[in-house]
This record gives C-alpha cells, structure tokens and sequence, in this order.
C-alpha cells in the first residue's frame, strides 16, 4: 500500500527528526528592519521563536517571507548578516545533543554565505513554524509534506534552506544571539520552581551543563574555527586530531635528547 502524501493539516512535527541547526553577539553586515506588525489582539500573549535562512536560500527570501505572513505569523524584527566562523560556532555548538559529526559541515555551511534571521510571533509559534519546516531532510520532507518549506527549498540535510528555534528555551536564546533588544519572558508552565530546581536530578543537570561550558565548549569553539579557517580535505580525521593535540586536560611530553655516556 503507497504511503499517502500528508496534507498540510495532517503532518505532525513531532513525529519527525527536528533540525541539526547560543548566547553571544553576531556581527550584522547587512539592513535590520523592525516590521510594522499586522493588526493582531496583543503580540504580549503571542509566542516568539526565531526563523533563520540560510545562505543557499538567501534569493528565496522575499517569497519565504510571503508564505510566513500569509499563514499567519507576524515578523517582528529582521535583519540580513555574514556570521564569522567564531560565531557561526557559538550559534551552533551549544546544543548538545548535536551529532559531532554534522557540526563542521553546518558551521561551513552557515559561514559561506549571508543569512537572514527574523523573530516571528503567533500562538504556539515554535510548534506551528517547525510544522511549516517540515522534516530536516529535504527528501523526506518532499515525500510526506510537499508543501513545507524545506521541501520547496532545502537541497539537502545540510543546506535544507532554514532553520527553527525547537523549544522555548532555545527560542529566547537564539533571539538574543541576533536581537540584544528583544527580551523573551519565559511562561508560567516553564518557570521552575526553587523545589524543583533543587531536585537531584535537575541539580546533577546542571552541574554537568556548567562542566561542558568551562571545560569543553571553549576548545570545541575554537577547534571549530580552525576547522572551518583551514578547510582540510578531510575535515572529521583533522578535527580528531587537532582534538588530540590541543587537549587541555592532557600533559604535553616534549621529547628530550638522549645523550650517550662516556665509557
């Protein structure tokens, strides 16, 4: 029996990979535009989450931007801009559970070219915007929902055209990255109480989470930038390497001359 097409009603994000795709501050070289909001009730109950074209795409952003309004998302605040290596890294390597793998090829991806990064409201923004995605994978996408914007114009699952905040949490961190003016206040059903902050489990979390930001993320962000400064033909085996020899925790034994005794 053929697998039946999914209508746009019908696809259901969560039952699909989400995409690949931090804090810090991105150079802007291009315009940043604060959109005049269409008529709404009141943009203060509306959720925000960030929506980010990617280089190959870039052409397509006039038509992406008419597909967004007409299902109905207001575009607050836009801007086009080059993100540096060191940057592009800092957006990406902070999420951790990334396959190491995929991260040179996105970082790569992301610095070849600009991008354009807008902040988007509506009710239930990050669920609806990763249903107008689609799956990350471009073929997939095609097959089960022709209708999403990767399918349209994603070529493959690097370069799957854009990119979309999957959490409330990643939301407000992805906006501050491109908007410092933007402040996300997080809903109720998200604040954490003192109680349950203080649960083990939730503690043991975070204790691991501030070990990966001192002790790893720094030498990733940098070893990621070589990577992508140096462009080695085979940039997984170099990265490995350059993991090896620039390891912080590991001592550096500088071999010594053996000299012969006299008899």
């Amino acid at each position: 029996m053929a697998a039946r097409v999914l209508e746009e009603e019908d696809y259901l994000q969560p039952e699909y990979e989400l995409e690949e795709e931090g804090e810090g501050e991105a150079i802007s070289e291009g315009d940043e535009d604060e959109v005049p909001p269409p008529v709404v009730r009141d943009l203060r109950n509306y959720e925000y989450t960030l929506a980010l074209v990617k280089p190959h795409a870039i052409c397509h952003v006039p038509d992406i931007e008419k597909i967004i309004q007409e299902k109905g998302f207001t575009i607050i605040k836009r801007k086009t801009l080059k993100l540096t290596p060191e940057q592009a890294t800092e957006f990406l390597i902070k999420r951790e559970e990334r396959d190491p793998v995929k991260v040179p090829e996105l970082i790569c991806n992301i610095v070849s070219g600009f991008i354009h990064v807008m902040v988007l409201a509506k009710e239930k923004a990050i669920k609806k915007w990763q249903h107008l995605l689609g799956p990350a994978d471009p073929a997939k996408a095609r097959y089960v929902y022709p209708l999403s914007l990767r399918a349209k114009y994603g070529e493959d699952g690097i370069m799957n055209a854009l990119y979309g905040s999957r959490n409330q949490e990643e939301a407000a961190r992805d906006i501050r990255f491109f908007f410092k003016d933007i402040i996300i206040e997080p809903s109720r059903q998200n604040k954490v109480s003192l109680k349950d902050a203080c649960e083990p489990s939730n503690v043991s979390f975070l204790t691991h989470k501030v070990y990966l930001q001192e002790n790893i993320y720094p030498t990733l962000q940098k070893g990621l930038a070589e990577l992508v400064r140096f462009k080695p033909a085979h940039g997984f085996h170099w990265f490995i390497n350059w993991l090896f020899e620039n390891d912080p925790h590991s001592p550096k034994v500088k071999p010594c001359e053996l000299h012969k005794i006299p008899n």
